[in-house]
């Protein structure tokens, strides 16, 4: 059997918690009622079971923080989150989540307008549901602005995970390009003086 990963974000984990009631899981995620599943706990259904049953370790982990693990494991090694001061005032402005009412501590997601009225008809979608918080802290996870990594390179292409071969090969190619003596001609080996 082959699911899909559930959504990990910040934000997008309170409201599923939604006060302890946890009755907002599907309302607020992206997968639909896939989060409301039942599958049977045997070794003819899940393959490893069995395993599990064996070497799960973590059995009664807690989170640190909402959301996802790489905001978890900041936490893990200094017990809170990266903080970017004057946010609102800097390059990374246009990542910053917008959540309802004016207390940028708040716990919710600004919804969009045009977003669907119920799970039923789509995901949710928001104003802006970014990498950090109104008030400056990294929630969400991050991924260097450079290749190998999730924005897009100069070329224009784009890697849809982080240290996927594609994103690689742009890298090399650029770095490639990067050598390229000023003429334009000769290959990299002899570029850099090495006779052949």
């Amino acid at each position: 059997m082959i699911t899909r990963d559930l959504v990990h974000r910040f934000y997008q984990n309170q409201m599923q918690i939604n006060a302890r009631r946890n009755n907002q899981f599907a309302a607020w995620g992206d997968s639909g009622g896939l989060v409301m599943g039942h599958y049977r706990n045997s070794a003819e259904t899940l393959r490893l079971w069995g395993m599990a049953l064996q070497y799960t370790l973590c059995d009664n982990f807690f989170m640190s923080a909402f959301g996802g693990s790489w905001l978890n494991h900041i936490f893990l090694i200094s017990a809170q989150a990266p903080f970017y001061p004057d946010i609102q005032n800097s390059p990374a402005k246009k990542i910053v989540s917008v959540v309802e009412g004016d207390d940028p501590t708040g716990a919710r997601l600004k919804v969009a307008a045009d977003s669907p009225a119920s799970a039923l008809d789509g995901p949710p979608k928001f104003v802006n549901d970014g990498t950090f918080t109104a008030d400056g802290y990294a929630v969400n996870t991050m991924a260097p602005p450079y290749q190998p990594g999730q924005r897009a390179s100069g070329r224009g292409r784009q890697s849809g995970v982080c240290g996927s071969l594609e994103s690689a090969r742009v890298a090399a190619a650029e770095l490639r390009d990067d050598r390229r003596p000023p003429d334009g001609k000769g290959r990299g080996t002899a570029a850099r003086g090495n006779t052949r």
